[in-house]
């Protein structure tokens, strides 16, 4: 739409919404969206048509966006430790299983030795070697 391809991006909001009424709102939507942007950064004299290093700078500059990248990062930072998190859970498991296997016959009563072992490696994610 920025490039005043109306055409296509009526044919593709047509294939998305599969009404023509529907499509044609959307596209009404985003041409009054894009006028309302274009007036904001007349009014702020903010270059309309800057380069990527001129945005990146303005990341940091203009305070919304400032806070809009630092809550980003934040979000983006806390799931990339929420994944690792899960995958040290993972791959700490079958050590667990190993340790419990091998220190069962010392802390367990003598009845129940025998059913232990069994339970825990029925259990384990590598019980296919029993």
């Amino acid at each position: 739409m920025k490039k005043r391809r109306y055409r296509k991006a009526y044919e593709s909001l047509l294939r998305f919404r599969g009404s023509p009424l529907k499509a044609a709102r959307d596209l009404y939507f985003v041409y009054a969206q894009l006028q309302y942007e274009d007036a904001l950064i007349e009014e702020k004299g903010l270059v309309k048509n800057a380069n990527m290093f001129t945005r990146f700078v303005e990341l940091f500059t203009i305070p919304r966006l400032r806070r809009a990248t630092q809550a980003s990062g934040i979000v983006m930072i806390g799931q990339q430790m929420c994944g690792s998190e899960c995958l040290i859970l993972q791959l700490q498991q079958p050590y667990t299983n190993f340790y419990q296997s091998i220190s069962s016959p010392f802390t367990l009563p003598p009845s129940s030795k025998t059913q232990v072992p069994l339970t825990l490696a029925l259990s384990s994610p590598h019980s296919d070697l029993v």
